[in-house]
């Protein structure tokens, strides 16, 4: 299916390559970048939506696209299979983090019973976790960022607590530094 979404169109073909190419780029860029007008652009991604070729996320007021391709779930072990219903709720909630339990289950169109064993299956792989938003409770993806920040809290917490002194919490905070750049 991807080699014939690649070759029907050289503007989707020239879309889809700069995008792998340059992940999270925003729409305005990519009107900017492949000079094409808002409308020719509009109907080339919605297309490539469609077809599950590229992922859109908003940051903000900006919409920026990805490559399905792209390992978007960094955690998944090559050889561990998900089935359709876990893939979609995993697309879900990389698009939007945050949604409550009943919002995502509406979102992904899956049965009660298929989707709360699916949504429970990817919490035991440790794929996506339970966050705290302004009115309850949502998922998001587990990412190395994510846990970087939540190794940071950990780590701030036991200092103030005394548990740790200020060297080790320098050289711990050093560490993830190095990490992350690294």
């Amino acid at each position: 299916m991807e080699g014939e979404v690649s070759r029907d169109h050289r503007t989707r073909k020239l879309l889809k390559e700069y995008i792998s190419e340059n992940p999270g780029v925003t729409f305005r860029f990519l009107m900017s970048a492949l000079n094409l007008n808002k409308g020719t652009l509009t109907y080339h991604l919605g297309y490539l939506l469609r077809k599950r070729v590229i992922v859109q996320e908003r940051k903000g007021r900006e919409r920026c696209y990805f490559s399905y391709i792209k390992k978007r779930f960094p955690y998944t072990d090559p050889g561990l299979k998900l089935n359709k219903g876990q893939e979609r709720i995993l697309e879900v909630i990389s698009i939007e983090p945050g949604k409550s339990v009943e919002q995502l289950r509406i979102r992904t169109g899956l049965k009660r019973s298929s989707f709360n064993y699916d949504l429970n299956r990817l919490k035991e792989l440790k794929l996506i976790w339970r966050i705290k938003t302004g009115d309850g409770y949502g998922y998001e993806l587990v990412t190395e960022e994510k846990l970087r920040e939540r190794m940071f809290l950990v780590l701030v917490s036991r200092f103030t607590k005394g548990k740790i002194d200020r060297q080790a919490l320098m050289e711990l905070v050093d560490e993830l530094s190095v990490e992350r750049d690294g």
